[in-house]
């Protein structure tokens, strides 16, 4: 997720196969063959793991090699690793958080030589504590131990990235690359470079990811999204999207509902997927979709009925993770699309104070976004350019011509301090 179309297509790459790995790769295994095989199959399926149900399934494999042997430094430092990605980018939950520091602080005791151990718990406080000076002090001890390793570099980079600190990230980032490149690590070269709008050098990023793999779809998507927040041409993004028969619901709808197409945007709702559309940045029941689709048609009644569904999923979902900002901020587009300005606005700024940017810039700008997407729904136009004018203002995702083409936004569409932000 970039802009809103690139935030969902973003959240739809991390579910290709691979793109989920921990940072580092299996290192000693077990003297017990038994804890070894699950702890083989379990990586195996988490590497190739693309649902839900298929990551529980690895966690749980890895959960079995350390029952067999619960002194498995790899199995802990895989299981801390698995449950430090998810709690980042799905699952929030308190119970999450503590078994990944667990398992990554008992891989160090155990074995506090082993440099992975100290990547897992580097992992923990980048991905889950959000404590990004402990995070790096981890890194460092593990580059101590493994100086040739990229993916520490590589991790470093992130870690100033979130830390909203872009020089230092892409300086990190291509020192890993000039070791080591790969497609997925180019890729996100890319998306740095694009965060600080260097559109140039994230295309010719971007293109040296194409000529190593040609067909790699997350490179594809990412080169059309680029294209689509530097241009607003949106092109690419539907020829990419016409390729890809299954998957990419919300991005679908994105697009159908820039080209004025409210039918296409209701049957993108109705393709096989998940509901709620989960990613790091946000958690969309698809009602919520559907009701600024039925909206823009003129349906009213019917939207009336689908922004009410939607609120009643986020409030259970806010009552379950009340920590979490993203049931906050959909619930706030929620209320905004029922006319409850006050509640609406008030859910979304929950929403940002839970994660701001000083706290975490790739998280905290989109739940920015998202609070302008509400003052916006909620009839209040000048708010909506203020929390817009700032994501412009700083290294994010936001761009005048994503802004100018989020259906989210349209309602101030012709408010001159809109038109003059982003454009005509």
């Amino acid at each position: 997720m970039v802009s809103r179309l690139a935030r969902l297509l973003l959240a739809a790459l991390f579910l290709l196969p691979g793109a989920c790995a921990p940072d580092r790769e299996p290192g000693a295994l077990s003297d017990n063959p038994e804890a070894t095989a699950a702890y083989e199959a379990a990586s195996a399926l988490w590497a190739s793991a693309t649902t839900t149900s298929q990551r529980d399934e690895a966690i749980a494999g890895m959960e079995r090699a350390l029952e067999l042997d619960p002194d498995f430094v790899m199995a802990l430092v895989y299981l801390s690793g698995a449950h430090a990605w998810v709690h980042q980018n799905w699952d929030r939950s308190p119970e999450r958080a503590e078994r990944a520091k667990w398992a990554a602080e008992r891989a160090l005791e155990l074995d506090p030589g082993e440099p992975a151990a100290h990547q897992a718990l580097g992992s923990y406080y980048y991905r889950i504590a959000k404590d990004y000076e402990a995070a790096l002090s981890a890194y460092a001890r593990a580059s101590e131990l493994a100086p040739d390793d990229p993916a520490i570099l590589r991790m470093v980079g992130y870690i100033h990235r979130r830390a909203g600190r872009m020089e230092e990230a892409l300086t990190s980032l291509s020192a890993a690359d000039a070791v080591a490149a790969t497609p997925a690590s180019l890729v996100d070269l890319a998306l740095t470079y694009r965060m600080a709008r260097r559109f140039g050098e994230a295309r010719q990023t971007l293109e040296r990811a194409l000529a190593l793999e040609p067909d790699r779809a997350a490179t594809q998507a990412a080169m059309a999204s680029l294209h689509f927040d530097e241009t607003g041409d949106l092109e690419p993004v539907r020829a990419f999207l016409a390729s890809q028969p299954e998957g990419y619901v919300g991005n679908k709808w994105y697009a159908a509902m820039v080209d004025g197409d409210y039918q296409g945007a209701l049957a993108a709702l109705d393709l096989p997927g998940a509901d709620p559309l989960v990613g790091q940045y946000a958690i969309q029941p698809r009602s919520l979709l559907a009701a600024l689709a039925r909206s823009r048609m003129g349906a009213e009644a019917e939207a009336r009925d689908a922004y009410q569904q939607a609120r009643t999923t986020m409030e259970a979902m806010v009552a379950e993770r009340p920590d979490d900002p993203r049931t906050h901020l959909a619930l706030g587009l929620a209320l905004a699309g029922l006319g409850l300005k006050e509640e609406a606005i008030r859910a979304g700024r929950s929403g940002v104070e839970l994660l701001p940017p000083e706290e975490d810039l790739m998280i905290g700008t989109h739940s920015v976004w998202w609070l302008a997407e509400i003052y916006a729904l909620a009839g209040e136009p000048e708010q909506a350019v203020e929390q817009l004018r700032m994501l412009l203002s700083e290294p994010s995702a936001a761009t005048p011509a994503n802004l100018r083409l989020d259906p989210w936004l349209q309602g101030i569409a012709g408010h001159p301090a809109f038109t003059e932000l982003v454009g005509g």
